[in-house]
């Protein structure tokens, strides 16, 4: 009986022409291809909130959606707090109150 497994790894760090979302998107493209790793079993990427990786428009996240349309984002909790928090702070708190 075989099972299928999911495996939650890092992979390798490489180095980047651009951070722009084409070349990080092609850089995934080769590392999963460098190890034989078809891209259609990506059910997931998790990454800060930065606009190259999940902004409105062409970005990481929706250029890979095009290969796998069912994989998930996984925003870091951590950014995203810190964002909820900034705005929170920016609305409520003097202006001249350093923190």
């Amino acid at each position: 009986m075989r099972r299928d497994v999911f495996v939650s790894t890092f992979l390798k760090i490489v180095g980047l022409e651009s951070g722009n979302a084409e070349a990080i998107v092609d850089s995934v493209k080769n590392v999963l291809s460098s190890y034989k790793l078809d891209i259609k079993n990506l059910i997931g990427i998790g990454t800060d909130n930065a606009n190259g990786m999940t902004g409105k428009n062409h970005n990481v996240f929706t250029e890979l959606k095009k290969e796998t349309p069912t994989q998930i984002l996984i925003r870091c909790v951590c950014h995203s707090v810190q964002l909820a928090i900034s705005q929170v702070c920016k609305h409520h708190l003097p202006e001249n109150l350093e923190f």
